[in-house]
């Protein structure tokens, strides 16, 4: 009698374990597949949102912990690197290099040089002086935010981190993959197996729930603000290298995120 349940459960929590696998640092080893094959791999991108809510939890179940006589900015470090501690730095590496290649290939005037310099530059796996300049504004920029919106911090770090995740997937489905790249990476596989039926359902449902959240005025301001730097991003990729890699994707989340976060403190200003 249980045995079609577990199985069932099985089949729907697998795909959510092995999101938290790649897009966060919690242990969830044990409740992964020995092999991962790629019908799995694209049934864990329409997860994405999900995880970025359990991550979102985790930060503001800590930052509602924290003793009310901390300083904004002393508990503002405390969650930023938690924040980092949590994600890998998974995607802080992807936009070190994402801004990397954008360095190495703004110089060069023929597109075909330019572009395989770029690609050369996003397989490397080291980190270039620009990189590490954006990854440090990038910190500070989060650190100086979440301490401005300490009253409101849990709404705008929910905001900021779900919604990164689901412009994530909606550029991963949305955007072709870059034909220069590796055939085999995550994001070619999601690209082209992940249900986009899914994808559309799980971003109308938070986009609603955000529409009854926000006033009117301040739900078209971060739609459009959200629409101008997807394809922004988007368009710049297609010229550059045909199509989007794996770097990109976690690079478009952490701006998504800084983005939401500068937007939410104008707004509440």
């Amino acid at each position: 009698m249980w045995q079609p349940i577990q199985k069932k459960m099985q089949t729907t929590m697998t795909p959510f374990f092995m999101a938290v696998a790649l897009l966060t640092r919690i242990p969830v080893g044990r409740w992964l597949p020995h092999g991962w094959d790629d019908d799995q791999l694209a049934a864990s991108a329409v997860w994405y949102p999900v995880v970025g809510f359990v991550i979102a939890v985790v930060l503001i179940t800590l930052a509602y912990i924290l003793p009310d006589a901390m300083s904004p900015w002393v508990a503002s470090l405390v969650i930023v690197a938690s924040w980092v501690a949590i994600t890998g730095a998974l995607h802080l590496d992807g936009l070190a290099d994402s801004v990397d290649a954008i360095y190495a290939g703004h110089f060069i005037l023929d597109r075909d040089s330019s572009r395989d310099r770029m690609l050369q530059v996003l397989k490397d796996p080291a980190v270039g002086v620009i990189g590490v300049v954006v990854l440090l504004l990038t910190l500070m920029a989060k650190w100086v935010l979440v301490a401005s919106l300490w009253p409101t911090t849990g709404v705008s770090l929910l905001c900021a981190i779900v919604i990164a995740r689901v412009v994530a997937l909606i550029f991963m489905v949305t955007t072709p993959y870059s034909p220069h790249a590796s055939k085999a990476g995550l994001g070619a596989v999601i690209a082209n197996k992940t249900n986009k039926s899914h994808v559309i359902i799980a971003s109308v449902f938070i986009g609603c729930c955000l529409f009854f959240y926000w006033s009117m005025v301040n739900f078209l301001i971060i739609l459009a603000a959200l629409l101008f730097l997807f394809y922004g991003w988007k368009n710049f990729w297609i010229k550059k290298i045909d199509g989007f890699v794996g770097d990109t994707i976690g690079a478009l989340i952490e701006l998504t995120e800084l983005w939401l976060l500068f937007l939410l403190y104008c707004l509440y200003l």
